[in-house]
This record gives structure tokens, C-alpha cells and sequence, in this order.
């Protein structure tokens, strides 16, 4: 199974498929090889490829053709989601395939230095700048999402991939959409225990989602781990960053608290309001910054 060719039948693209990176929402990924170029390849994951990438398992006797079919449709619907919103802040589809060779559509991605969550188990929190700037990054790109109806809703570190930019600045961005889904559509969303709102199990069995929801995954799943180095716990209080560290950490913490506070009404009206303050906090950072400057001798 690795190392075989996966030609799409609607791209004509061809690439080596390699070791797995990694399993999770509605897919397995593998790093795919075309000559030189290495990229991330997502595939549906069904029980039987989930048996048979797995070496210490043994596979079924018998293959369900509705796992199959439940499989595939998710996994598409994940796919077309991520290609509807283009934004900095959301990791860009290269190539999606309905159809391979062999019968698998697979979703073809840039491959990624780390995520959220691996940076935060190997050195802890990000420098306050590099957390505020991808806070605001994936604020925005949510906010993005929202004016398309769509709720990301899984948001967690691991659903962050860290990428680093000719610099070698730290920059974030959303992947993973096999949680996301329409507000008119609750039912078909999923989200992490250690991050998900208070009444996100509510949420899924009404008629309508609100865009609330995001905002307390963002604080808990996003800004938490970048500026604490901890990673989150379920029914925790809302997110407390430290002040009196840095200006960065001073600016964010009370929007932070907003977002993830326990009543849904507590939070902003909606992701734009909340971005603006990240924005404005980020003008008036830049002014200090400057003054500090100007008295240093």
C-alpha cells in the first residue's frame, strides 16, 4: 500500500505515496512525492484502510459498503469546504481528486513544519508576538468562513499547521475541515472535547449553530496553547493569559476572556467585532513599541 503510485483520473497528476503523518477527522495523510516536491495527501479514512494502514491490526473479513459511502461523502464535503474560502490564515488546497486510479479521491496539501499542538508539547508557548499574530491570522480567517455561513468548529492546536516563511517566521494557518459545516446544519458538526463551547452539544441537535461557537474554540484551541504552553482541558474556565509579562500578552488577554466566556452572550456579537479589537490592540502595541524607542538612549 506504500510507496504505490496515485495517479488522479481528473488532474492526471501522479505521486508516490509515502510514510503516514498522520490520522485524524475524516482522513489519513501520507506524504506524497512528484519528482523533488513532497506534499501532504489526505485520504479517506474507512475501516478498512484505517486496518489496513495500521500493521498491528488485522483486517476485517468482511468490508461495509456504507462505511465506504459515509467515507467518501464526508471526506468530499471536508474538501470542498477548505477550497471555499481562500485566506492567508487557511491551509490552501494544491489538488483534489474525486477519483485516483485506484478508486480513492485523496486531497492534496502543502506539508507543513509542525502544528500548534506538537510545537507546544516540544517547546512550550510561542513568542508573544508570533502567538498574537497567529491568533489575529486565524481570527480573521474564521471571520472569513462566517461570512460564508461555515463554522470551523473543531478548533484545537493540532488543527493549526505551523509553516515557516522565507524569514523563518512561524505562520498558522486552519486545516482539518472534517468538522466544519453550514450553521443551518448543526448536526453535521464535531469538535474536541478539551475545546469545544459549553453548549456545543446543545447546539448539535437544534436547528441552527451560532457563529458564537468559534469564538470560544479560537480562545481555548488557539490562543490558550500559543501563549500558555498548555494544552486544554474539558469543561475548564474561561481562557486567563497572564499579564504583566508582555504588552502583547496585556492587549489579548481581555479579548481572550470575552471570547470564552461560559454564556454565549458574554462573547462579541460576532468574529469581525472580535478581530477588530485584535487589530486595534495590535496599532496601539506598535505605538508603545515605538515610544519605548524613542526614550531608550
Amino acid at each position: 500500500m506504500l510507496h504505490e503510485t496515485i495517479e488522479g483520473m481528473e488532474s492526471g497528476r501522479k505521486f508516490i505515496r509515502g510514510e503516514k503523518i498522520h490520522r485524524g477527522g475524516q482522513g489519513i495523510i501520507f506524504k506524497l512525492h512528484e519528482g523533488r516536491t513532497t506534499y501532504a495527501g489526505k485520504f479517506p479514512q474507512t475501516r478498512w484502510n484505517f486496518f489496513a494502514f495500521s500493521p498491528e491490526s488485522n483486517l476485517p473479513d468482511v468490508v461495509d459498503p456504507f462505511d465506504i459511502i459515509n467515507s467518501r461523502y464526508r471526506f468530499e464535503r471536508e474538501a470542498e469546504l477548505q477550497q471555499i474560502v481562500h485566506h492567508q490564515g487557511i491551509t490552501p488546497v494544491v489538488l483534489f481528486d474525486r477519483t485516483a486510479v485506484n478508486g480513492e479521491p485523496f486531497l492534496v496539501t502543502r506539508l507543513a513544519t509542525s502544528d500548534l499542538e506538537m510545537h507546544v508539547l516540544l517547546h512550550g508557548e510561542l513568542p508573544a508576538e508570533s502567538a498574537y499574530v497567529l491568533s489575529e491570522t486565524i481570527a480573521e480567517a474564521l471571520a472569513a468562513l462566517h461570512n460564508e455561513s461555515i463554522i470551523f468548529s473543531d478548533l484545537k492546536p493540532s488543527n493549526v499547521l505551523l509553516f515557516k516563511n522565507r524569514k523563518g517566521v512561524m505562520k498558522g494557518r486552519l486545516t482539518d475541515f472534517g468538522g466544519a459545516g453550514y450553521s443551518d446544519r448543526p448536526n453535521t458538526l464535531v469538535a474536541d472535547k478539551n475545546y469545544k463551547a459549553p453548549e456545543f452539544d446543545e447546539t448539535v441537535h437544534s436547528e441552527r449553530a451560532e457563529f458564537t461557537l468559534d469564538q470560544y474554540g479560537w480562545a481555548k484551541g488557539i490562543v490558550g496553547p500559543s501563549f500558555t504552553g498548555q494544552l486544554g482541558k474539558p469543561n475548564s474556565s474561561r481562557v486567563m493569559i497572564p499579564k504583566g509579562r508582555t504588552i502583547w500578552e496585556d492587549v489579548v488577554a481581555p479579548i481572550a476572556a470575552r471570547a470564552s466566556a461560559k454564556n454565549p452572550a458574554q462573547r462579541y456579537p460576532s468574529m469581525g467585532e472580535l478581530v477588530n479589537d485584535l487589530q486595534e490592540g495590535r496599532k496601539r502595541i506598535i505605538k508603545a513599541l515605538k515610544k519605548q524607542q524613542t526614550i531608550l538612549p
